[in-house]
């Protein structure tokens, strides 16, 4: 979900999405696809592969597809890949507690906008100085489209949501972000057919959520979740898989990072004009926004939206993919836990038995793709 973001450079990070994590495919594109390899190197830019294209916030079957992209014979510092793991595990899977705790003082448009639009900014700003070319104005349009499913399908929803239902079951739905990936991948844009491993993991995945929401619930329409919310969470991991899948068909910047903020910037743009649309931005009660929701806001930017995202893009460059990827069912599990330890989130016998059963899901869709 956080993760759902730097939930890939989130994120988003995954915080939800996960950039993801909160992880995220988030900021996910495909640099210079219909370039050839042969032209590529005629114009003295770097290879790339398909392994290698970086896949933002939550979760891109590029990502699950690829084998290890480092580059042979390169040793990578085992000091530097711990850090890295570290980063997309445990900053990525506590975005979602920080989410929760923003959302108590401060509106959830105002609060996605804000952290949007500061890290989108501050990387753009840094890219610039170092010489990246700026996006073009058609480049600029393609990053509206794919921020605005990113940032407000993808992590908007999500921060509406946690304002009614636990932060560790909003972490839990958007680690379905592979099953919609590989279905939407299938059916939309010409992906392989899935097999019938994977094919299980997705129907398990579907069932996890049933029963995390609640088989006579759903029936009867009393269920102890918020239902609005959980049906927006629910469609978030969705609009994070089709706004990754769309970004490899449309004109992005070459360079990722520079991609990613622009996608930051117009998906941050457009959060906040709809927080003050909604009546957000007139309605904060200034006076009674606590330091705890706005260091909540400052980490999502810093740590969830840049230095998670961009140790994600680095692993991706560093490590098997497959092994990166496992920070879809590790952020959950994260969330859940300090969800409980800290704000003291029920957790029942059955959300545990969902729980189980979508990583489960996940970890054989994760595990199956990886070995293609």
């Amino acid at each position: 979900m956080d993760i759902a973001l730097a939930k890939r450079l989130v994120i988003v990070g995954a915080d939800s999405y996960q950039l993801l994590p909160e992880q995220p495919s988030f900021l996910q594109n495909r640099p210079n696809v219909n370039r050839t390899v042969e032209e590529q190197s005629q114009s003295k830019q770097p290879v790339v592969r398909e392994s290698e294209l970086p896949q933002a916030a939550a979760n891109s079957t590029s990502e699950l597809d690829s084998e290890d992209t480092a580059k042979p014979g390169t040793r990578v510092s085992p000091v530097k890949l711990v850090l890295a793991f570290a980063a997309i595990y445990v900053i990525w899977g506590t975005t979602y507690l920080a989410m929760r705790i923003a959302v108590d003082t401060i509106p959830p448009f105002a609060i996605a906008g804000s952290r949007f639009l500061v890290a989108g900014f501050g990387l753009i700003v840094f890219l610039s100085n170092r010489g990246v070319k700026l996006p073009t104005f058609a480049q600029w349009k393609s990053a509206a489209l794919i921020g605005c499913l990113l940032m407000i399908g993808g992590n908007g929803l999500v921060m509406w949501a946690i304002q009614e239902i636990p932060s560790g079951i909003c972490a839990v739905v958007i680690a379905t972000m592979p099953l919609w990936m590989t279905l939407f991948d299938w059916c939309f844009y010409k992906g392989p057919k899935p097999g019938w491993q994977v094919t299980f993991g997705l129907l398990l995945g579907l069932v996890g959520i049933v029963l995390l929401i609640g088989p006579s619930e759903i029936l009867t329409g009393e269920t102890t979740l918020h239902l609005p919310s959980m049906l927006a969470v629910i469609c978030a991991p969705i609009f994070w898989s089709i706004g990754s899948l769309q970004s490899r068909q449309v004109d992005l910047p070459d360079n990722v990072f520079m991609s990613t903020a622009a996608q930051m910037i117009c998906g941050g743009a457009v959060l906040l004009a709809m927080s003050a649309l909604f009546g957000e931005l007139a309605g904060i009660a200034w006076s009674e926004i606590t330091w705890q929701s706005l260091s909540a806001v400052g980490y999502l930017a810093v740590f969830g939206s840049l230095i998670a995202l961009t140790s994600y893009m680095w692993l991706l460059k560093n490590a098997a993919a497959s092994r990166v990827a496992t920070y879809s069912y590790i952020n959950p599990v994260i969330a859940v836990f300090l969800g409980w330890l800290i704000l003291s989130e029920p957790i029942t016998p059955r959300t545990m038995v969902a729980i189980l059963v979508i990583i489960t899901a996940v970890v054989l869709i994760v595990s199956m793709r990886g070995k293609k």
